[in-house]
């Protein structure tokens, strides 16, 4: 089992490709919440921040298999993809972690520290690679933070860069914390974190669960019990005007 940890300890230029702004239930508190859409574009070396027998896995030389004599190198070069014909050489990558506890920088390179924005507790999740002949490597993936550290002046410089590059450190935790399954976080709106784009679409592991319940109406149809229409049913019939008549006289 692979004990790579994905990181950037070094302030690094990425692509912000997406901003999506909603609000978290933390308890009974509905609190400002971000996913931030990263990308970065580069070597196949890239490959080993996901795990350091991706690369070789999934790229080899051809010239060197066939007998070519290769100038020594540190880095050995493999610039063919093995199976070009897999899947389009786009994946994902731990569908379903969740890796919490990440310390998220974002170096606006004034030379000062207090002018960075510093998110604490992030959680680092929905990988997506692309793989491409010759050697270069697309992996994308998405922050999300919250709490009261997304202040209107935070969320609202954020959501400026979309679409630019911007330089950030992301810390892992000196403790991995690795959630897998449906531990998504409940959002207040009842919207979903939209992923980075065609790389990541239709990943299939949100669960549509928040606080309250799970959602889902009762086995005859009717909303389920503590929820918001459920409490509404229940006042109308206390005043007699359930049921409603329906536009051809009959009720509900």
């Amino acid at each position: 089992m692979s004990t790579t940890v994905f990181q950037l300890e070094n302030v690094t230029p990425v692509h912000l490709t997406h901003v999506n702004v909603r609000r978290e239930l933390h308890g009974e508190e509905h609190v400002p919440a971000m996913d931030l859409g990263m990308r970065m574009e580069g070597g196949n070396e890239l490959l080993n921040m996901l795990d350091s027998d991706l690369r070789e896995a999934l790229y080899c030389n051809r010239a060197a298999q066939s007998g070519q004599e290769l100038l020594p190198a540190v880095l050995a070069v493999l610039p063919n993809l093995r199976q070009p014909k897999l899947n389009g050489q786009k994946f994902k990558w731990a569908p379903g972690e969740r890796h919490k506890g990440y310390r998220l920088v974002l170096d606006y390179g004034l030379g000062d520290e207090r002018s960075n924005e510093d998110l604490q507790g992030c959680t680092v999740t929905k990988w997506g690679v692309e793989c491409k002949e010759g050697g270069t490597v697309i992996i994308d993936w998405v922050v999300q933070c919250s709490g009261e550290q997304l202040t209107s002046d935070v969320r609202g410089k954020l959501t400026g860069l979309t679409d630019e590059q911007v330089h950030v450190q992301l810390l892992a935790p000196a403790q991995p914390q690795v959630v897998r399954g449906k531990d998504k976080p409940p959002s207040a709106d009842g919207s979903d974190d939209n992923g980075t784009g065609d790389l990541l679409d239709g990943d299939g592991d949100g669960d549509g669960e928040g606080e309250g319940g799970d959602g889902e109406a009762d086995d005859d149809g009717s909303p389920p019990a503590g929820s918001a229409e459920a409490a509404f049913i229940a006042e109308a019939k206390g005043k007699g005007a359930w049921p409603f008549p329906n536009k051809d006289g009959a009720t509900a």
